[in-house]
C-alpha cells in the first residue's frame, strides 16, 4: 500500500502560489495530506479556478472548489492512482465484438432477418451510443477532467440491443458543480441531436400505408412528439408507418 503523501511546509507554499494565480487567500487550514484554502475570486469564479487547475496540472495534487457558509474554498488533495487505460487494440477489439453482437440482435429482433436492416440497426444504434458518450468525454476533457475515450459492451443477442451501452472513464476528480452539470448534459445532447436525422432517414425508408388500408387488430405504430413533428414532414397525411429498426434505435438514442 502507499503511503500518504504529507503537506510539508515548502509544499505548502507551493500550492499557495498555485492557487494565488486565481484567488485571493485570506484563510488557509492545511492538514497532513490536504489543505483548504479561504479565497475570493481574482476574476470570475470559472476563470480563475481555471488557472489554478493549469498551475497544478503538472503535480500530484488536484484541487476542488466549493461554495458553502464560509464563502469560496480551494481544497487541495493528492491524486489518487489512476486506472490502466484500455490499450488501442481493447477498444478495437470491444467496437468489432459489439458490431457483430448487435448486427446478430438485429437480424433476430427488429429485421426479421433482413441482413441490411440488421446492420441499419447497429450502426444507428452505435453512432448515437458513441456520439453520447463522446459528448461526456470532450466536454470533460474541455474542463481539465482526465477522461478516457468511449468504449462499447457487447451483449449476447439473446439480449435484444446487443450491447448493454458504451462508457468512458474519468481518472481525475470533476472540479465543481457547474462542471459536473456540464459532462452531465454533453452527452445526451448530443445523442439527441444524432438521433434526430436518424428518425428522419428512418421514416423515409419506413412502410406506408394508408390508414384505411390498416387491417383490424394490426398493430399501429404510435409515434413519441419528437416522431410526430418529423412524420408531419416526411409522411404523407393519413397514413401508417411501419417503421425501419432506424427509427427505433433514435428513439432509444434520444433517451
Amino acid at each position: 500500500m502507499k503511503a500518504a503523501v504529507e503537506i510539508t511546509p515548502e509544499t505548502l507554499e507551493r500550492l499557495r502560489d498555485a492557487v494565488s494565480r486565481g484567488f485571493s487567500i485570506h484563510g488557509t487550514l492545511a492538514g497532513r495530506t490536504s489543505v483548504r484554502f479561504m479565497v475570493w475570486p481574482r476574476y470570475d469564479v470559472e476563470k480563475s479556478f481555471f488557472h489554478v487547475v493549469q498551475a497544478l496540472e503538472p503535480t500530484p495534487y488536484v484541487p476542488m472548489l466549493k461554495e458553502g457558509d464560509q464563502g469560496l474554498t480551494v481544497t487541495i488533495g493528492v491524486k489518487k492512482g489512476k486506472r490502466r487505460p484500455l490499450r488501442p487494440i481493447h477498444h478495437l477489439a470491444l467496437l468489432v465484438l459489439t458490431a457483430v453482437t448487435m448486427t446478430w440482435a438485429g437480424l433476430k429482433w427488429w429485421s426479421d432477418g433482413d441482413l441490411a436492416g440488421a446492420v441499419l440497426f447497429a450502426f444507428s444504434l452505435m453512432c448515437i451510443l458513441g456520439l453520447h458518450e463522446l459528448g461526456h468525454a470532450l466536454t470533460a476533457r474541455r474542463r481539465g477532467i482526465d477522461a478516457t475515450i468511449p468504449f462499447f459492451i457487447p451483449a449476447p443477442p439473446q439480449f435484444p440491443f446487443g450491447t448493454f451501452g458504451a462508457v468512458i472513464f474519468m481518472n481525475s476528480p470533476v472540479p465543481d458543480r457547474k462542471a459536473l452539470i456540464h459532462v452531465g448534459i454533453a452527452g445526451p445532447l448530443a445523442g439527441f441531436i444524432l438521433s434526430l436525422p436518424v428518425i428522419a432517414i428512418g421514416l423515409k425508408l419506413s412502410a406506408v400505408s394508408t390508414l384505411d388500408g390498416v387491417e383490424a387488430g394490426e398493430p399501429i405504430f404510435l409515434m413519441p412528439m419528437v416522431f410526430q413533428f418529423l412524420a408531419a414532414h416526411i409522411l404523407p397525411r393519413s397514413t401508417s408507418s411501419n417503421p425501419t429498426p432506424s427509427p427505433w434505435r433514435a428513439g432509444q438514442g434520444s433517451l
